[in-house]
């Protein structure tokens, strides 16, 4: 008679704080627990069924990837990887949320039953250790990888050129590794990736935005606020001089409005009438 060994929680419980709580039940099943005693506790409430095969420790805080996590333990840890424009907002670089969680699996295994709201791809081609990068215990494709396979999806061309300069500045990827990826999916996708990494370039990596324009959209750019970096208009000439606004019809210091060649003959003295001679005619 072979003795049952007693299930160990303490190991469970360190299998699951790896997985945000969650655990399978082959994981279970090497921890100590049969079918019966797994079956017993959940209907107890202290474990809660996820999926079939899939388990969660009900007192265990609640994460915001709970459910792209749950979907890639049931596809299997050990050859899914999360991909595509999921994998893309995980790491942030695009704005797109994504209807459905992508993942990739090896192309044996496409045959395999997909749960509601899980997109499954598939690769003739084994993932290198290079293709994959781990994110809160998630297995992710890389940036570069990421960025290849959503474009060549069909991700729209703006958010293919946000996630290539995002990963680019950020640096999660060198611009060489980037096209090899983006050349490997066909000419469309390395024309978009080029033509961000030439966008990229063209403005400068790191470089401050352009100063807005005046108004009229011509001429030198409107002042900065130093603080609040508003425009701040330009006063009027007879403000920065410290005069007071002329009035009109006023003639200031008694010339008033005048050509430019009338001042120059007035200050020179030149062209001014005889003054009239007082007294009584004879």
């Amino acid at each position: 008679m072979t003795r049952r060994s007693r299930p160990d929680h303490r190991k469970l419980f360190e299998v699951a704080s790896e997985q945000a709580g969650h655990f399978s039940a082959a994981q279970a099943r090497r921890c100590g627990f049969s079918w019966a005693l797994l079956a017993h506790h959940a209907a107890a409430g202290r474990f809660e069924r996820v999926r079939t095969g899939l388990y969660r420790l009900r007192a265990y805080p609640r994460s915001a990837r709970e459910e792209v996590l749950a979907a890639w333990l049931a596809a299997g840890k050990e050859t899914a990887v999360v991909s595509h424009e999921s994998a893309l907002e995980l790491l942030g670089l695009c704005d797109v949320v994504p209807s459905s969680i992508h993942l990739t699996v090896p192309r044996s295994r496409r045959y395999r039953s997909v749960p509601r709201g899980v997109t499954l791809h598939t690769t003739s081609l084994p993932l290198r250790s290079s293709d994959t990068v781990v994110r809160d215990g998630l297995r992710l494709t890389s940036p570069a990888r990421s960025i290849a396979d959503a474009a060549g999806r069909g991700l729209a061309p703006e958010q293919v050129a946000l996630a290539a300069r995002e990963a680019l500045r950020r640096g999660l990827v060198v611009r060489s590794r980037l096209l090899a990826a983006a050349r490997a999916r066909g000419r469309r996708v390395a024309r978009l990736v080029e033509s961000a990494i030439a966008d990229r370039g063209a403005r400068g990596a790191g470089s401050p935005p352009d100063p807005p324009l005046s108004p009229g959209g011509l001429g030198r750019p409107v002042p900065q606020d130093r603080h609040r970096g508003r425009p701040r208009a330009r006063p009027p000439r007879w403000s920065r001089r410290g005069g007071r606004p002329p009035r009109p019809g006023f003639r200031r210091h008694g010339r008033g409005t005048m050509e430019p060649g009338e001042r120059e003959v007035e200050r020179r003295g030149l062209g001014r009438s005889p003054r009239p001679e007082t007294g009584r005619e004879p």
